[in-house]
C-alpha cells in the first residue's frame, strides 16, 4: 500500500502537522480523508505524537470515534487514511445558531460512548473542541447527523505511576483552568472542555465574557447565560467548576439526569394555547390543592413550591425540563406541549389545573390514577379547555368529584363511560356551566354513595340528551339547581331516582325551556323542605310524572310550567 493507490480530490483542512485531503482509492473508488504529514524538520517528540495518534485511533474502536483505515509512510511523509466525514460540529452549531435539547442529548450520548471507552483505557483527549468533533449526515436533507470524535494528536494514556499530566496543551477557549494555570491535571480536564462544548451547542456562544475570556475562566467569572432546562443547568454548573475536586466525576457525569430517558408511565400531557395578551404574565400551569383547600379558594399567590403533591412532580415544556413550577412565562404566543411527570403515585389531584385559562387540551391516557381519592375541582375554571382524554381514568378509590369540570365552557365532548364512581360521595357542581357540552356519557356512573348533587348540570345549556337511567339517589340529600338552565334538554328519564332523603330541590329544573317529557315517577317528598322554583320557566313541558311526589302545596310546586302540561301528582 502506498500513496500511489490514491487520487487526491481536494484539500479539506489542516491538522497539527500537515494538510488533510479528500482522496479516492483508485481500485475501489471509495473516498477517504488523508492526513499527509511531512516528517522533515519534526522533532522526536513530534514524531512520538504522530505515532501516539495512530495508536489511539487503533485503540478507539467505537462507532462514534473516527475510524482508522490505513497508515503507512515513506522517506518524506507519514500518511494516515481515515473515514471521510461531512462537516464539523463547529460548522453545524454556527449554521443552526445553537441546538435544541434533543439534539444536544443525541450528540452528547454519542460522545459519551467514546468517553466511556477512553475512561476504561485511561485515556485523556486533551484537545476537545467543536472543530475536532466531526459529523456524518444521516439524511439527504443534512439535518440529522452522527458524530465522530477525531484528532487524538494530543491524547495520552494515564497510568498509576503517572496519573497527572503537566504539559500545557489544548485549545485555550476550551482549556480547563488547571491547565491554563500550569497545574497538574487529570482526565477531569476533559470534563471542563466538554462543559464548554455543551454550552456552545446550546447558546452558540462561549460561556464567559469574551473580553479577558481566559482571565474569566481562571478567576471565576459567571456564565453569561443559564439554560432554562433544570437538568442542563445543573449539568453545566457541575462541569464548569474551576476547582477540579468540585467538578463532576466521570461516573456522576455519565449518570446525570440530563441523559436519563423520560419515562412516560405516570404523566399528564397538556397543550397550552398562549395568546398575545398572556405573554406578559406568568401563566399558571398547575395549582397547589392544599393551599386552595386551606384558603377555601382555587387561587393563592403565595403557594409554597415544595408542598405535597407538587414535590413529586417534574414539568417539561416542549420537552425542556423546567423542574417544579406553578407558573411559567411562555416566550412567544402559540401552542406548547407541557408534560407533568409524577415520580410516585398520588392520592389527590383536587384543583390541580384550577383557573388554568390557557389550558387547551389534556391527555390522561398514561396517568396512573389508581390511587386517586380526591378529584374535586381538578379542571375548575379551565375556560378554554377544548379536548380532554380521560376515558381510561381509574376512579375506583375516588370519593370526591365536586367542581370537577366547573366552568369548562368550551368542552363539548366528555366520555366518562369508564368512570368507576362507586365510592364517590359528592358530585355537586360537577359539570357547572359546561355550557358547550353537547355530548356527555355518564351511563356507567354508580351513584349509590353520593349524598350531594347540588347544581350538578347547572347551565349545561347545550346538552340535548342525558342518560341517567342507572343513577341511584337514595342517599342524596341535595338536588338544588341540578338541571338549572339545561335549556336544550328535550326529554329526561329520572325514573330510577329515589329522593326519599332529599331535603332541597329548589330551582332543580329552572329554565329547562326545551324540556317536553320528564319522568320523575319515583320521586318522593318524605323529607323535602324546599321546592321553590323547581319547574320555573319549563315553558315547553308537556308530560310530567310525579305520581309518588306528595307535597303540601302542589300549586306552588307547578308554578311556571306549560299550562298544557299533562302531569301526574298525588293529592296532598
Amino acid at each position: 500500500m502506498s500513496i500511489k493507490d490514491y487520487t487526491i480530490v481536494k484539500i479539506i483542512g489542516k491538522g497539527s502537522f500537515g494538510k488533510i485531503y479528500e482522496v479516492e482509492q483508485k481500485k475501489t473508488k471509495k473516498h477517504y480523508a488523508l492526513k499527509k504529514i511531512e516528517t522533515e524538520g519534526l522533532s522526536e517528540e513530534d514524531l512520538d505524537l504522530i505515532d501516539q495518534e495512530i495508536k489511539m485511533l487503533i485503540q478507539m474502536e467505537c462507532e462514534y470515534s473516527t475510524e482508522l483505515i490505513k497508515d503507512f509512510r515513506d522517506d518524506e511523509f507519514v500518511y494516515i487514511i481515515l473515514e471521510l466525514c461531512d462537516s464539523t460540529l463547529d460548522a453545524e452549531i454556527k449554521k443552526a445558531g445553537g441546538f435544541s435539547l434533543e439534539k444536544i442529548k443525541k450528540v452528547t450520548k454519542q460522545l459519551n460512548k467514546v468517553f466511556k471507552l477512553m475512561e476504561i483505557k485511561n485515556i485523556m483527549h486533551r484537545d476537545l473542541k467543536p472543530e475536532n468533533i466531526l459529523i456524518k449526515y444521516t439524511n439527504p436533507e443534512k439535518t440529522e447527523f452522527d458524530i465522530k470524535l477525531g484528532d487524538y494528536g494530543l491524547s495520552r494514556r494515564l497510568t498509576k505511576q503517572n496519573s497527572n499530566a503537566l504539559t500545557m496543551c489544548g485549545t485555550p477557549m476550551t482549556m480547563a483552568p488547571e491547565i491554563l494555570l500550569q497545574q497538574p491535571y487529570d482526565a477531569k480536564a476533559d470534563l471542563w472542555s466538554l462543559g464548554v462544548i455543551i454550552y456552545i451547542m446550546y447558546f452558540n456562544d462561549l460561556p464567559f465574557e469574551t473580553k479577558d475570556y481566559l482571565k474569566n475562566v481562571i478567576v471565576g467569572g459567571k456564565m453569561k447565560k443559564t439554560p432554562e432546562d433544570e437538568d442542563l443547568k445543573n449539568l453545566l454548573n457541575g462541569l464548569l467548576k474551576r476547582d477540579p475536586l468540585e467538578r463532576l466525576s466521570w461516573e456522576d457525569y455519565f449518570n446525570h439526569p440530563f441523559f436519563q430517558e423520560i419515562t412516560y408511565n405516570n404523566v399528564i400531557t397538556c397543550v397550552f394555547d398562549i395568546k398575545k395578551n398572556k405573554l406578559s404574565d406568568d401563566v399558571q400551569i398547575i395549582n397547589c390543592y392544599e393551599e386552595a383547600k386551606k384558603e377555601n379558594s382555587v387561587i393563592n399567590e403565595g403557594v409554597d413550591n415544595e408542598k405535597d403533591l407538587l414535590r413529586n412532580c417534574i414539568i417539561y415544556v416542549n420537552d425542556k425540563k423546567i423542574g417544579f413550577c406553578l407558573k411559567y412565562k411562555f416566550p412567544v404566543e402559540g401552542k406548547y406541549v407541557v408534560k407533568i411527570i409524577f415520580k410516585n403515585t398520588i392520592e389527590n389531584v383536587n384543583y390541580l389545573f384550577a383557573n388554568c385559562s390557557s389550558l387547551f387540551s389534556c391527555d390522561l391516557t398514561v396517568f396512573n390514577s389508581s390511587h386517586i381519592k380526591n378529584m374535586s375541582g381538578m379542571f375548575f375554571g379551565c375556560t378554554n379547555l377544548n379536548s380532554l382524554i380521560i376515558n381510561n381514568f381509574n376512579t375506583s378509590l375516588c370519593s370526591n368529584m365536586e367542581n370537577l369540570f366547573f366552568g369548562c365552557k368550551k368542552l363539548n365532548t366528555l366520555d366518562l363511560s369508564n368512570f368507576n364512581t362507586s365510592n364517590v360521595q359528592s358530585m355537586n357542581c360537577m359539570f357547572f356551566e359546561c355550557n358547550s357540552l353537547n355530548n356527555l356519557n355518564v351511563t356507567s356512573f354508580d351513584t349509590r354513595n353520593v349524598t350531594n348533587m347540588n347544581c350538578m348540570f347547572y347551565k349545561c345549556c347545550a346538552l340535548q340528551n342525558l342518560d341517567l337511567k342507572k343513577f341511584k339517589t337514595d342517599k342524596v340529600t341535595n338536588m338544588t339547581g341540578m338541571f338549572f338552565s339545561c335549556s336544550a334538554l328535550k326529554t329526561l328519564d329520572l325514573s330510577s331516582f329515589d329522593t326519599s332523603n332529599v331535603t332541597e330541590m329548589s330551582i332543580m329544573f329552572f329554565g329547562c325551556v326545551s324540556l317536553t317529557d320528564l319522568n320523575c315517577c319515583n320521586f318522593k317528598a318524605d323529607k323535602i323542605k324546599d321546592t321553590n322554583g323547581m319547574f320555573q320557566a319549563c315553558s315547553s313541558l308537556l308530560n310530567l310524572d310525579l305520581s309518588n311526589f306528595k307535597v303540601k302545596d302542589a300549586k306552588n310546586l307547578l308554578e311556571g310550567i306549560n299550562k298544557n302540561c299533562k302531569y301526574k301528582i298525588p293529592k296532598s
